[in-house]
């Protein structure tokens, strides 16, 4: 597959995933509301909804700790084993929105029928993000647990390179996620050939070469629909202060951002099918002021070639040579 450059701005592209999501904005979000769930955890989930604004974290943690603790573990479990399957459907109905096919909410299931593959992808996925950060960890711990009472300088300024080395590793998941963004895309996409979750990964990083800033420009461009999304829930937490204030504004949450998760994976589905050489947008209806540019740059370079030629050329009169002959 040839290398594909992205020259094109977001707007374009989100445009497009208007257009496909047109008739299907109910549907889309409640796919993404489950996609969402098992994107975000369902221990998450549960450790948000055990979590009172108005209570004592440490009071929160210390009642019922065993029980939270077994409920905690079983969904990170759950998670675990079935959001590969879950996140691979919800890129497959995506995907087939953006095709024009016929995009079913059965779809979200689809990771089922390649549970091997989701599961794979998803795990070493992880395992790429996270290695780093385990290894930075248990230095830490390893240095904290030499530690004597008195803080050592040397002891001290390790912790520092630790600090340090945490804050790069930051940057490097931020640009590992952004590399292997269509990660699951390459999984619910049947014209791609898949040769292993390693080879496949591999597909999608270098399928980034070069894009990944104006990916990430794209990525930043839904940042004011997100705030946007979570506006309702913050309103409603700040003027609702009971018990059940969070669990009601997580679900509040929960319903906007489906709407707009829809609509970013819709445009990231466009992006992936401009990078595989399957989809073209024509820029001269959509950037029309550079394209015009251009064109007047290219009126102006013919002219002053006509110029340059006119003044090379001798003009001869007519009555040059009876002169001559006089």
């Amino acid at each position: 597959m040839d290398h594909v450059r992205m020259i094109i701005g977001a707007a374009p592209m989100k445009k497009i995933a208007r257009q496909k999501l047109k008739e299907h904005w109910l549907e889309s979000a409640t796919v993404f509301i489950i996609y969402s769930i098992f994107a975000q955890g369902l221990s998450q989930i549960f450790l948000n909804s055990k979590r009172d604004v108005d209570e004592d974290v440490v009071t929160m943690v210390t009642q019922n700790l065993e029980n939270i603790v077994t409920i905690t573990l079983v969904l990170v479990l759950l998670t675990f084993f079935l959001a590969p399957p879950i996140l691979v459907g919800g890129m497959k109905y995506i995907l087939k929105l953006v095709k024009d096919e016929d995009a079913k909410f059965s779809d979200i299931f689809y990771g089922f029928t390649c549970y091997w593959r989701s599961f794979k992808q998803y795990f070493l996925f992880n395992l790429i993000i996270a290695l780093p950060i385990l290894i930075l960890v248990t230095i830490a711990i390893l240095i904290t647990s030499s530690m004597s009472q008195r803080v050592d300088t040397l002891l001290l300024s390790i912790l520092v390179i630790i600090m340090i080395l945490f804050l790069v590793w930051i940057v490097y998941a931020i640009v590992m996620k952004i590399g292997l963004l269509f990660k699951f895309f390459v999984i619910a996409d049947e014209k791609f050939q898949y040769n292993g979750a390693i080879d496949s990964l591999k597909t999608c990083y270098s399928m980034m070469k070069g894009n990944k800033a104006h990916l990430f420009g794209v990525i930043v461009s839904f940042i004011g629909w997100y705030l946007l999304a979570i506006l309702p829930s913050s309103i409603f937490i700040a003027l609702v202060p009971s018990d059940t204030a969070l669990i009601w504004g997580n679900v509040i949450t929960l319903i906007p951002l489906s709407f707009v998760s829809a609509y970013a994976f819709a445009t990231f589905a466009v992006y992936y099918r401009i990078l595989r050489g399957e989809l073209k947008i024509d820029i001269v209806d959509e950037e029309p002021q550079e394209i015009n540019r251009e064109f007047f740059k290219e009126i102006v370079h013919k002219e002053s070639q006509k110029e340059t030629t006119k003044e090379s050329e001798v003009e001869i009169p007519e009555n040059a040579e009876d002169e001559n002959q006089q």
